[in-house]
């Protein structure tokens, strides 16, 4: 279990760290080990990252589920590049639940960091000629349209993943996401590309197929869902020396970010999707 602490905002005042130990006091009173918890901050690079990720693999057995529902972008790619480069692990699942619903009355983070390369992800040196950038349009775009702006990135070289089918207010988040875009960058040659925002495989598949599978240099955004970004990370992973991630990773989230879990006829909405079976990893370029 990872307990991660942001940067201390005014913005938000107390409540993430008396919310955070409000849930640590939840986990150990429904049956957690308080000593399986590690106390982890944003801001930790890769080695600790990695550190505490080989602790973990180190007492694990073969099987390994890693939950993303929760886990900020520069944690959860630089866990799943460890998990997926080590051999240790017979079977790797990765989960995600989708919660009820997000906080619409404040922002859900502030204080992005600069546009740079997630660890471990970094773009190749010299810098590709020809690129494509692939964003995976969310909620907030957390400084992007400037970036791009100030950026070496053309209209015709960007694609837009949208997530789609989504609830209505879902929906106009993501189409406002595209309108700052646009205001910064635009027109596009290609018009923003509707993928099932929880579909890993035909997330990947589709990222794929547009990148000549792995022929064309890519550069991603990770705005989008997580299983969206799941399907970045793997395909940056197997493709080393054509792919990197960039990301304005938040060093403070809106403590009521999301609230509950998303029920789909009593059940909860949640997707496991197997990355490795039997020492045989399910994600390739081939």
């Amino acid at each position: 279990m990872l307990q991660i602490e942001d940067v201390a905002s005014a913005y938000w005042g107390e409540e993430p760290i008396r919310r955070l130990l409000e849930r640590r006091k939840e986990y150990i009173e429904w049956g957690g080990d308080k000593k399986s918890i590690r106390e982890c901050y944003i801001l930790d690079n890769w080695d600790e990252i990695r550190a505490v990720t080989d602790e973990f693999l180190s007492v694990s057995k073969k099987n390994v589920i890693i939950d993303i529902s929760t886990l900020p972008k520069r944690f959860f790619f630089s866990i799943m590049r460890r998990l997926l480069e080590t051999s240790t692990s017979d079977t790797i699942i990765a989960t995600y639940t989708r919660p009820e619903k997000y906080d619409t009355s404040r922002p859900l983070a502030i204080d992005p960091e600069p546009w740079r390369a997630l660890s471990g992800f970094q773009e190749a040196y010299p810098e590709p000629k020809r690129k494509m950038l692939i964003v995976g349009l969310g909620y907030e775009p957390l400084g992007l349209p400037q970036i791009l702006k100030e950026g070496n990135f053309a209209g015709e070289s960007i694609r837009l993943l949208f997530p789609f089918p989504a609830t209505p207010a879902g929906y106009l988040r993501n189409w406002e996401f595209v309108r700052n875009l646009d205001s910064e960058v635009g027109p596009y040659q290609h018009d923003p590309v509707r993928v099932n925002g929880y579909d890993l495989s035909g997330i990947f598949d589709y990222i794929r197929a547009i990148t000549d599978h792995g022929r064309e240099y890519a550069v991603f955004a990770p705005y989008g869902t997580k299983p969206m970004s799941l399907a970045m990370c793997l395909y940056a992973i197997y493709n080393t020396e054509k792919a990197a991630v960039y990301y304005t990773q938040p060093l403070s989230y809106n403590p009521r970010y999301s609230t509950g879990i998303k029920m789909v006829d009593g059940i909860p909405e949640t997707y496991a999707y197997c990355l490795r079976l039997n020492r045989r990893n399910l994600y390739t370029l081939d």
